[in-house]
């Protein structure tokens, strides 16, 4: 078995987002279907697999884009990633039958100063359009047929 690192990606309607308050700070809560179990990226992910530590999820920073160094991609949870691509945090992390649930709370201050591609999305969920998103997971591949 090895251990690799997917960027499943995910179309999710953001008409139920909401402004909530962090640390004394806006963001744009907005709730996510994460990951479905199914036929991803080639392999089979199934939700008794990724739904077995989801309460992990909770805290994990909401970067814009995934993260990569030197070619290859890292995790978002390093100080300059942190630093320089964050834009928020998941919370309230939930399997829904085959679905993973998590709310994604956007740091409204963070991204217009960040502007760009950063304030698009922004305006993108506030008028309740679909966005895409990307869970970068990293999980324990097993080749088989099936």
């Amino acid at each position: 078995m090895k251990i690799n690192r997917h960027e499943i990606r995910f179309q999710s309607k953001t008409a139920l987002s909401r402004e909530v308050e962090f640390n004394g700070k806006p963001y744009l809560a907005v709730p996510l279907v994460a990951l479905v179990e199914g036929v991803l990226n080639g392999g089979l992910v199934l939700a008794e697999e990724f739904g077995q530590a989801i309460e992990s999820w909770g805290g994990r920073p909401v970067v814009l884009r995934h993260p990569y160094r030197n070619g290859q991609p890292i995790s978002a949870n390093q100080p300059d990633v942190l630093e320089t691509m964050q834009i928020g945090l998941l919370f309230f992390p939930m399997m829904d039958g085959i679905r993973f649930k998590v709310e994604a709370w956007l740091d409204i201050e963070k991204i217009t100063a960040m502007a760009g591609d950063a304030l698009d999305l922004l305006n993108t969920v506030r008028n309740g359009q679909m966005i895409e998103v990307s869970t970068g997971y990293y999980a324990q591949d097993e080749d088989k047929q099936g």
